[in-house]
């Protein structure tokens, strides 16, 4: 340990034996603290070699998201403004702090892993910090080298279903009384999906480990489109439930799931949470744009990748949505 971490140890030291003095909660909070800095400190040599594995360019934008959640999220407003046309800014903040903090932690994640990550790993992570991304770095790979299709499309479909249960916490937080139902089309999307591709991994004739290359998630411009995507959708699809019906919702979420899916499942979470849409429409409207946003990555495949590939996720993928579509019918 260092003269500084030495310092610093010390220094904590005192200022937690002050607190145990003060109160029960300050006890406690000395107890927590406590518990916490003696793990860091035992991992402390993990820590520093996760930390010379970052670049300068992750540094800044690890800085950029710190900032947006520890200085920009507490100084917005928290109510709705006229300017804004009654959203809340805060609330919009939180959903953009909310799903970037997804994509950092599976970056953190894949860093921690190594550079080299079984193909399983890779289209977990990938689809996390991803989907889009993994689909078109799968499908330039089999340009390279065709005969890898059956394990990039493997990677592709993972990437692609982990978007389901990265829906489903979304609306556990936002509006957990709708999981239930949301649960139901998209639980069943993502077994088929990962069963089948599980026998695409089982017939691929190598089992060799791939880099995804995938770099530092956050970036604030993307983060600024997200929350104007979302405050886009927000307003459209209030607009379109008023004067459309149940259908202007549908037509909203497919065009919307096109781009991205993270925003019209928060949009329909908090309007269904709010009364202004009933739970089977925002159900439904979040499943159209799961399909929406899947469709997109099928033509992914057959425009940047090779035959084989194209035509091996179109029928995975396809068999992933038929079952989502039937529960829907059903339902």
């Amino acid at each position: 340990m260092g003269p500084l971490s030495k310092f610093l140890s010390a220094d904590l030291t005192l200022l937690l034996g002050a607190l145990t003095t003060h109160s029960e909660q300050g006890t406690l909070l000395a107890i927590i603290v406590g518990g916490v800095i003696t793990i860091l400190l035992s991992a402390k040599g993990t820590i520093h070699g996760f930390a010379d594995r970052i670049n300068e360019a992750e540094r800044r934008a690890s800085i950029k998201f710190i900032l947006i959640v520890l200085v920009i999220l507490p100084t917005l407003p928290d109510r709705g403004l006229d300017i804004l046309l009654g959203l809340n800014p805060r609330f919009i903040w939180l959903m953009v702090v909310f799903v970037t903090s997804l994509s950092f932690v599976a970056y953190v994640l894949s860093r921690a892993v190594g550079a080299k990550r079984s193909l399983a790993v890779t289209g977990i992570l990938g689809g996390f910090v991803s989907s889009t991304a993994t689909t078109v770095s799968m499908a330039e790979r089999t340009t390279e080298t065709p005969t890898l299709y059956q394990i990039c499309a493997f990677s592709t479909v993972i990437a692609s279903i982990v978007m389901f249960p990265r829906a489903l916490v979304e609306i556990a937080v936002v509006n957990p009384a709708l999981l239930p139902r949301v649960a139901v089309p998209l639980g069943a999307m993502t077994v088929t999906g990962v069963l089948v591709a599980g026998v695409i991994y089982w017939l691929s004739p190598t089992e060799r480990e791939m880099e995804a290359n995938i770099k530092n998630p956050f970036r604030l411009r993307p983060a600024l489109f997200f929350g104007a995507v979302f405050a886009l959708v927000l307003l459209v699809s209030k607009s379109a439930n008023s004067w459309f019906g149940a259908s202007g919702v549908y037509v909203t979420a497919f065009v919307s799931g096109l781009a991205d899916v993270d925003a019209i499942t928060l949009t329909l979470s908090t309007l269904a949470a709010d009364g202004a849409i009933s739970p089977d429409v925002a159900t439904t409207g979040i499943v159209i744009g799961a399909i929406s946003n899947t469709l997109v990555k099928v033509g992914l495949a057959w425009l940047l990748g090779t035959r084989q590939l194209g035509q091996l996720v179109t029928v995975v993928l396809g068999v992933v949505l038929a079952i989502g579509i039937v529960i829907i019918v059903l339902l």
